[in-house]
């Protein structure tokens, strides 16, 4: 009996996941070092190696979906129009309900950014009226609602950085993973407060129904654990 459910389990998988299919991946190439594009226009970062490399591992072929922006990738994948999402998307209990997530793959805070210069921002308390930059879609976007209602949600967090060098913005809040690459760049941004609210982590989005498919990236994100490939892609995009 237990060799007929083998079997049968192995010829449904075998009908929605077979060797060399390609999947359709889901991706906001604005969101360095995680995704973004090259000088060359070719799509990279710590995303795109590691479903690369999971590609490589489980024999599929992956089609790169970057039409869509950051704020609409749920929506493409309940609508089958992309079958993952690789888009340093964060496990939420919202998100949850509405799709499957592998097992977290890296762990973030939120940090909160002021310019240098600032007079008013000194604290956490400081930020009821301030006009307060996050990425559009993004878990802090929701964080942000508990201090202000001023809050000003952009795709792309080069733009927030620009706008909060520049005083179109008074506070930026988003992960801590982007905040070093960036500080180098606006040497008259710092970092004022974290929070810990996005530490269930980042994960790699699916449909509900796709078991099978979560069961075997989550098999392969175990190795790349234990073989340290996720601890040298960490250390090759300098994320702390």
């Amino acid at each position: 009996m237990k060799k007929i459910i083998l079997i049968i389990l192995s010829l449904f998988f075998s009908a929605c996941f077979d060797d060399g299919e390609t999947l359709k991946v889901g991706v906001a190439p604005n969101y360095f070092p995680f995704e973004f594009k090259d000088k060359q226009e070719k799509l990279s970062g710590f995303d795109i190696e590691l479903i690369e490399e999971l590609s490589k591992r489980l024999n599929l072929k992956i089609k790169w979906e970057t039409k869509y922006e950051f704020n609409e990738l749920i929506g493409a994948l309940l609508d089958k129009k992309i079958d993952l999402i690789s888009s340093s998307l964060f496990i939420t209990p919202e998100r949850l309900k509405l799709i499957d997530f592998t097992q977290p793959y890296y762990f973030s805070k939120t940090a909160y950014l002021r310019h240098k210069d600032s007079i008013y921002i000194k604290e956490i308390s400081n930020l009821n009226g301030m006009k307060i930059g996050v990425r559009k879609g993004s878990v802090q976007e929701q964080e942000i609602k508990k201090y202000s209602s001023f809050i000003v949600p952009l795709e792309e967090t080069e733009k927030l950085f620009r706008q909060l060098n520049e005083g179109v913005i008074d506070v930026l809040v988003v992960d801590n993973s982007i905040v070093m690459e960036h500080l180098g760049m606006y040497q008259d941004i710092e970092v004022f407060h974290y929070e810990n609210e996005s530490s269930n982590g980042y994960g790699i989005g699916l449909r509900k129904e796709d078991r099978l498919l979560l069961k075997k990236i989550n098999d392969e994100l175990i190795k790349m654990q234990e073989d340290k490939t996720l601890q040298k892609l960490i250390a090759k995009y300098h994320l702390p």
